[in-house]
């Protein structure tokens, strides 16, 4: 094991834990020598066991430190069994943490019969007025409906203006009157690629 003020311990390293990206934790077991083009994901380190200095992405310092084979870069022969079970503890600390730190999902204001409500709807085949309690089972999904709608105004800070634009409302009208069934809405990716580019061309056709 490296000697001196070089050597490193993953018990010297905890009051520093809550400064580093809990993603890559074993980055504080190695020493960064350059960080090369920011833009890249290789930085050049020197390991604080052994001192074996390589040039990768912080996957092939996890591979170095914790002894994962065939991960192209060889394994520290200072890292003892008892080291690289502090390591392998380090690492699932950190992944809990981050699970932690995960947005709890928290239930809506109206759920409690939501779910017999659709599979009612489901099942209904037959024509003619609706009964009380499927009555009430459509208010009960139209209030979980709502409450789905205003979260997301309130997660992501929309504006309640948006409410006024013509297509917002357009939107669920078309959903509710059309079954798709397993219709996903438009992602990140879509909305400011593809969709945005054939909104584009055809308002460019209009002009």
């Amino acid at each position: 094991m490296a000697s001196g003020g070089s050597s490193s311990t993953p018990s010297s390293q905890a009051a520093e834990s809550s400064e580093v990206d809990l993603k890559t934790i074993l980055w504080s077991h190695v020493e960064i020598l350059d960080r090369g083009d920011a833009t890249g994901g290789n930085v050049k380190w020197r390991c604080k066991f052994c001192s074996q200095i390589s040039t990768s992405s912080y996957s092939r310092v996890k591979a170095h430190l914790l002894k994962i084979s065939n991960q192209g870069i060889g394994l520290c022969k200072e890292v003892t069994v008892p080291i690289l079970a502090q390591l392998k503890d380090e690492v699932n600390r950190a992944a809990a943490e981050l699970e932690r730190r995960k947005p709890k999902k928290v239930s809506l204001p109206h759920t409690a019969s939501s779910s017999s409500g659709l599979g009612l709807q489901e099942k209904r085949k037959r024509k003619g007025p609706l009964t009380a309690l499927e009555k009430a089972w459509a208010l009960d999904l139209r209030n979980q409906l709502d409450a789905t709608i205003a979260r997301m105004f309130y997660s992501a800070g929309l504006s309640f203006n948006v409410t006024r634009n013509p297509h917002y409302q357009e939107s669920y009208t078309f959903a509710a009157n059309h079954s798709i069934s397993g219709y996903v809405p438009p992602g990140y990716n879509k909305l400011r690629t593809t969709l945005l580019q054939k909104e584009r061309a055809h308002i460019e056709t209009l002009l």
